[in-house]
């Protein structure tokens, strides 16, 4: 999802940017742009004319640490490429109003979305295919199995670049678990144990509780989905090539269960709906004690809430038979019918803002001169040699205690990494949101028949979807 989740993934809405550039690619969409791509360490070009594009996703002016390490790796890149010129707009992606933009041609040449959407964007045909750029870009092979299923057809064309990715865990404070005679190192690893932490942690007298959920703008529906995951539950199954609407199968119901005994039962969760981020404010400020987050957020306590950024831990999401944490994040896509000039200009800035390692050193430098946050273990899109050349150039640049965060890393790795839902996953994301405000604010709810409800909207909108 999500940096406003209208966004609510992202970093500057719901959308958490794993690394202070993201790392993604932006695409074209032909053997002939392969061919005249430039090497990211080319010696500057005469220019001769200047060719400009335009992309979705510069960093807004209020965002001046992000803001300004765009502009120092387009300045970088613009010195070594004379002849191209970076246009950045901030238009970050909206789900609820993208499609009448594309519509009507008010859209830029690349475009960052949500993970959500990029398999209904292929569908209708508002990504250009960059399978054979793809299948020379020399990082292809270090493209996590799973990602790549994103961004790819039925068919095995992919059609979009992941720019950033995220993993969903558990936050919490050292102090809280110290005052309460707990284990900071040993944090819940099913619900059960994170139920009983979340009533020993609770101190509703002074206004704090162990927990708070998530539950406006669609990030209830997102961290309820990775709860479901957690559990075991598939929120969309395919049936006969059909998908259908899963979100009130027992496993599924389950984490909603576990909210509302929370809620009523062992008053560890307050009355309080929040939105993207709201909860680690609420970690930051003391007034809760554990959050789910993604993998990224940490960074806020320090660059939005200047808090000590030492006291908080992340570790892996609590498990309930499922194995299984939430994925998302973004993609780059190329829009269809732009001229090769302008796809290969937007793809050789893409791949120096995101992927070049000497880019990437010079982003982290740039992250610590402006206040930045370096070195937590967020990269999650790719694996192998990539992976271990990043680890080790953000190491060198580290400005938090990597122990705090290791239980998380090594969640990456024994969690299975689930994608969000394929199909109008923020459709669904906005039905779950009431079902958690219900639980919320009423002791009569029952999250069985909230889901039940939810489930007949969400299969109405997936069966107009499948036509």
């Amino acid at each position: 999802m999500t940096d406003n989740r209208a966004s609510t993934k992202s970093l500057t809405r719901r959308s958490f940017v794993l690394k202070t550039a993201a790392t993604g690619l932006a695409a074209a969409g032909g053997a002939d742009l392969i061919s005249a791509l430039s090497p990211a360490h080319a010696a500057p070009k005469a220019a001769a004319s200047t060719l400009s594009f335009t992309l979705n996703d510069m960093p807004a002016q209020s965002d001046k640490v992000n803001l300004a390490s765009f502009n120092a790796t387009a300045a970088r890149f613009e010195k070594v490429h004379p002849d191209i010129k970076v246009i950045g707009k901030t238009d970050t992606f909206d789900p609820t109003t993208f499609y009448a933009h594309y519509a009507v041609g008010n859209v830029e040449d690349t475009y960052k979305v949500y993970f959500t959407d990029v398999q209904h964007l292929i569908q209708i045909g508002y990504a250009q295919d960059i399978s054979a750029w793809m299948k020379n870009w020399k990082w292809s092979s270090s493209i996590q199995p799973s990602v790549r299923q994103l961004i790819s057809d039925a068919s095995g064309k992919v059609y979009g670049f992941p720019v950033d990715a995220y993993a969903l865990g558990l936050s919490y404070s050292k102090r809280y678990f110290k005052a309460a005679g707990l284990d900071p190192n040993s944090p819940p690893t099913t619900w059960d144990q994170f139920r009983a932490y979340a009533k020993q942690l609770s101190k509703a007298g002074i206004g704090r509780y162990g927990f708070a959920p998530l539950s406006l703008s669609n990030t209830g529906g997102w961290h309820l989905t990775a709860m479901m995951y957690s559990f075991g539950g598939q929120p969309e199954i395919v049936q006969g090539g059909k998908t259908i609407a899963n979100i009130n199968s027992p496993a599924c119901v389950k984490p909603l269960q576990l909210l509302w005994d929370m809620r009523w039962r062992d008053h560890s969760i307050g009355p309080k709906e929040m939105g993207y981020n709201d909860n680690t404010a609420a970690l930051a400020n003391g007034s809760i004690a554990m959050g789910i987050l993604a993998g990224d957020q940490p960074r806020f306590f320090k660059t939005q809430y200047q808090a000590d950024i030492n006291n908080f831990m992340l570790a892996g999401l609590p498990q309930g038979g499922g194995n299984a944490t939430l994925m998302g994040g973004d993609v780059q896509l190329v829009k269809p019918g732009s001229s090769s000039a302008v796809v290969n200009a937007a793809l050789e800035f893409t791949d120096y803002r995101y992927w070049d390692l000497t880019s990437w050193a010079a982003s982290d430098q740039g992250q610590l001169s402006s206040g930045g946050v370096v070195g937590i273990p967020a990269n999650i899109i790719v694996g192998g040699s990539l992976k271990t050349a990043i680890a080790a150039i953000d190491a060198k640049y580290t400005n938090v205690p990597a122990a705090n965060y290791k239980l998380f890393a090594d969640s990456c790795n024994t969690l299975k990494l689930t994608p969000e839902p394929r199909m109008l996953a923020q459709k669904m994301y906005s039905l779950l949101d009431p079902c958690v405000q219900a639980v919320l604010s009423s002791q009569s709810s029952d999250p069985q028949a909230l889901l039940d409800d939810a489930a007949k909207k969400f299969q109405a909108a997936l069966d107009a979807a499948n036509g």
